[in-house]
């Protein structure tokens, strides 16, 4: 059995898959001083499923100061800058079919990294439950490119349950 602290410190490991195992016990565990972890995870970690799971353990601890990394792991815009580096990469490559080989490798999977990440950040939001939240759910709520993120904000919003929240879900 992994202590708390030896996770929080193999979750800055250089090594994807103990950062995946790290972030994973600590998920379980759910401990309130593992938030400022799961807060950096979320909004730097370049692997996806440590981003997600991140996510996901903020919505369990219920710490409404996760909120603000929440809602600017809902905005993608943010996501796309962790993923530039792959993008300039293609510059390097001179062979057009690998070119456009990589590149269309490199649209999908960040467009189903950034999915998942926002999926998983709305869903927290609604555990939090936090009133401060309903506005970027509200926006996603209106996403035209990602059905899951819309379904998962409309979940968020019910879940939080103020007027304003459930105000945005009878407008449509």
């Amino acid at each position: 059995m992994t202590t708390i602290d030896e996770a929080l410190r193999t979750l800055e490991s250089e090594k994807i898959r103990l950062r995946r195992d790290a972030v994973g016990q600590l998920k379980e565990l759910a401990d309130a001083r593992s938030l400022p972890a799961f807060i950096k995870a979320l909004t730097s970690d370049p692997d996806e499923y440590v981003r997600i799971d991140a996510a996901e353990a903020l919505g369990r601890i219920g710490d409404w100061r996760a909120t603000p990394a929440l809602l600017m792991a809902l905005k993608s815009d943010e996501l796309l800058t962790l993923l530039q580096a792959d993008w300039e990469s293609l510059s390097s490559i001179t062979d057009k079919d690998e070119h456009n080989k990589r590149w269309f490798f490199l649209a999908d999977t960040m467009a189903a990294q950034i999915s998942d990440i926002r999926r998983a950040a709305a869903i927290a939001l609604g555990q939090l439950g936090d009133a401060d939240a309903v506005g970027g759910l509200i926006d996603a709520l209106h996403d035209k490119a990602d059905a899951n993120v819309r379904d998962a904000a409309a979940q968020a919003l019910r879940m939080i349950g103020t007027l304003a929240a459930l105000a945005a879900l009878t407008r449509d």
